[in-house]
């Protein structure tokens, strides 16, 4: 039986093929994806495609996600641009109203702007956290 992770597996096999110029874009990704099962006949026809439709586009646009901006740990290895230890090769970036995987090289100063923004959003709000576990922990018996 045909699983979630049968589709995964084609929707990262699309995205790791995209060349690194391409943009991973959503709506073309699911539509390939989806044109790839187009089997189907009768008269709920257009009931599974929109399900089908609807199912493929949540799971690339978690897939898609690989590319946001994130804690060190989690950071896809393969998804590092050569000669960088974090640096990745795509960001998640909103144009038009949609959210796109684009090719580092290929981000305007401002999108650059952003990420460096989100990084030190992120690293602010993890160090305040640690501190507050560290206070946390001392201050838990002390009383």
């Amino acid at each position: 039986m045909y699983s979630n992770n049968d589709i995964i597996d084609e929707i990262r096999g699309v995205i790791d093929a995209l060349e690194d110029h391409q943009h991973g874009v959503p709506s073309w990704i699911t539509q390939g994806i989806v044109s790839e099962h187009s089997e189907i006949e009768g008269a709920d026809k257009d009931f599974y495609l929109l399900c089908a439709y609807a199912h493929v586009r949540t799971l690339v646009a978690k897939e898609l996600n690989r590319f946001k901006v994130c804690p060190d740990s989690e950071t896809d290895p393969q998804g590092v641009l050569p000669g960088f230890k974090r640096l990745q090769k795509r960001y998640l970036v909103k144009r038009d109203g949609e959210q796109l995987a684009v090719p580092v090289g290929q981000l305007t100063d401002e999108e650059i702007d952003e990420k460096i923004g989100e990084l030190g959003k992120m690293s602010a709000g993890l160090s305040e956290h640690m501190n507050e576990l560290r206070r946390y922990k001392a201050s838990r018996w002390a009383a």
